[in-house]
């Protein structure tokens, strides 16, 4: 039986690419990879995705851009507050662990506000733990009819640079402590749809 024997191989055509041939055959189900500058060697594929058993930290490891977890919280209930400082909103925050510190946290949040005095203006804000990552949203000035409902929305791509537990939420305020500011209600106290943020962690 003939064989070739070679050290390496190269493409009839000029200026092809010269491959160096590995010394030793790999193992069973490997495959032959290159490294960029013309040296082949054998490489195992990694069955971890293949199987279905895929986890975050092996997506963030070279695939930008995807999403690789959600989380959500939505707030059904009513609350109110004239505190003159901002005030967490209870129930509206989300908690979330980055697989890399090199990953992102895609915040969206929608938030209905009523008011119980006319003229009014809200004020809110983003926080992340204890930092606030928004600058300051005002809500559009109440007229004398405090049966109605505003909603606002926020979006905001945040770099944490973090592995840690996040804990991301609303705080509200109103203009002055002698009114107040209801979420997800009006003066009367009459509940108007829910509140919802959704954070998502975006591979870098």
């Amino acid at each position: 039986m003939s064989k070739i024997q070679a050290n390496q191989i190269q493409h009839t055509q000029n200026g092809a690419a010269v491959f160096t041939l590995p010394t030793s055959d790999g193992s069973n189900g490997q495959f032959m990879k290159t490294d960029g500058s013309g040296a082949l060697q054998f490489a195992t594929v990694d069955t971890s995705i293949a199987d279905g058993s895929i986890t975050a930290a092996k997506l963030a490891s070279g695939v930008g851009g995807k999403i690789l977890q959600v989380k959500q919280t939505t707030k059904s209930n009513t609350f109110e507050t004239n505190s003159g400082s901002y005030i967490d909103i209870p129930g509206l925050s989300v908690d979330i662990t980055p697989a890399s510190s090199s990953n992102k946290i895609l915040f969206i949040s929608s938030v209905n506000f009523g008011a119980n005095s006319g003229g009014q203006h809200n004020f809110y804000q983003v926080v992340r733990d204890s930092t606030t990552i928004s600058a300051t949203a005002q809500s559009i000035r109440f007229g004398s009819d405090l049966n109605m409902i505003q909603s606002y929305s926020c979006i905001i791509l945040d770099s944490p640079s973090s592995t840690s537990s996040l804990t991301y939420k609303i705080q509200v305020k109103p203009e002055s402590t002698s009114s107040a500011v209801g979420v997800n209600r009006n003066i009367g106290n009459n509940l108007y749809g829910f509140s919802t943020i959704l954070c998502m962690e975006v591979s870098a």
